[in-house]
């Protein structure tokens, strides 16, 4: 994707290849309006979701192993000027300086990016988001990520600290087994399942405001 430098989260992301990308009018205000994660995964219980995976699946498999589908929620308040950026395996809400590139990595159904990385990413290209919006419902809280720069040779587990409004991922345990999942990518063309991608799972840490997620190859049916 291309190079974006962001002054002030609330500035026009400007794009180095000659194009000029728009983010949320406000990035905070956007963020908030996400569901948290039950209302989130209340949206997509009132749908075939078997059905809905198998659409998306052929949706996605033209792009190769680029993308994936994600459950939009959000975790914790964010400051005035901060948006949320991964770098390596932590994700957490930085203002970004004059100097930093951060790249688009997850997009809501229309586009507007919710969380970046310091790592570039694959643009997320506009027919592939006209072809989603046509499959999936408009209430569903589904999106769309970059795959690119993510281990998926292992299994992940994404621990959400409310106290320190920070994401760790880690190696899945056993902690992650009647977890929710939150992502779904489909690996070398195999369909979207149930049993892959990123899950949430309640925790008693610190102050006991704990969630983690856990990323998970994808296997055939």
């Amino acid at each position: 994707m291309s190079a974006v430098t962001h002054t002030t989260a609330k500035d026009q992301v400007k794009a180095t290849a000659c194009e000029q990308i728009t983010v949320a009018n406000d990035p905070v205000e956007f963020y908030h309006s996400l569901p948290d994660l039950d209302h989130a995964l209340l949206s997509i219980s009132k749908i075939n979701f078997e059905t809905l995976l198998d659409k998306v699946s052929t949706l996605l498999a033209p792009y190769g192993d680029k993308y994936g589908l994600s459950l939009l929620h959000r975790h914790f308040s964010l400051e005035e000027g901060e948006i949320m950026v991964e770098s390596g395996n932590i994700m957490k809400p930085i203002i970004p300086a004059k100097e930093v590139k951060l790249y688009e990595k997850r997009w809501d159904r229309n586009g507007k990016p919710y969380e970046y990385s310091t790592e570039q990413q694959e643009p997320v290209p506009s027919e592939l988001l006209k072809d989603f919006r046509k499959i999936v419902p408009e209430f569903t809280s589904l999106g769309i990520y970059s795959r690119k720069g993510d281990d998926e040779t292992i299994q992940w587990m994404e621990y959400t600290d409310v106290d320190d409004r920070t994401h760790i991922n880690r190696p899945r345990n056993k902690d992650s087994e009647d977890a929710p999942q939150t992502a779904w990518y489909s690996k070398d063309g195999a369909p979207l399942t149930r049993g892959c991608g990123g899950t949430c799972v309640k925790n008693t840490l610190r102050s006991g405001k704990v969630r983690s997620h856990t990323k998970i190859a994808h296997k055939k049916k």
